[in-house]
C-alpha cells in the first residue's frame, strides 16, 4: 500500500470517528434535553421552559452528527502534531507549537 492510499484511508476513518463522536454527543445531550423538557412540560408553567428544551434537544440530535462530519484532521507542518480543522476555517493555531496555520484547500500551510 503506498503513502497516498494510506492518507486517503486515514481520512475516511477520521471522518467516521468524528461523525461517531458527533452522533454520541448529539444523541446523548439531545436525549437528556428532550427528557428534561417533557418532564417540565407536564405542568403549565414548566411548559414555558420545557418546550424550548425539547426543540433544542432535537437540534442537538440533528446537528451533532453534522458537526462531527464537518471536522477534518491534518498534520501541523511545523511540529507534525495532529490538528482538527473545523469546516470553513481559513486559519487555525496549533495547540502544541502555537504557530498560526493558513488553510489552503484541505491542508494547513506555514505562515511566513
Amino acid at each position: 500500500m503506498d503513502k497516498n492510499s494510506e492518507i486517503k484511508n486515514t481520512g475516511v476513518v477520521e471522518k467516521v470517528a468524528n461523525g461517531a463522536a458527533g452522533i454520541i454527543i448529539g444523541v446523548g445531550c439531545g436525549s437528556l434535553l428532550i427528557i428534561l423538557g417533557v418532564a417540565l412540560s407536564l405542568s403549565i408553567i414548566g411548559a414555558i421552559f420545557g418546550i424550548p428544551l425539547v426543540i433544542i434537544g432535537l437540534g442537538f440530535i440533528i446537528g451533532g452528527p453534522l458537526a462531527g462530519f464537518l471536522v477534518r484532521s491534518a498534520e501541523c507542518p511545523y511540529c507534525k502534531n495532529k490538528i482538527s480543522i473545523p469546516f470553513g476555517r481559513k486559519a487555525i493555531d496549533c495547540k502544541v507549537c502555537k504557530k498560526r496555520l493558513l488553510i489552503q484547500g484541505k491542508r494547513p500551510v506555514m505562515v511566513e
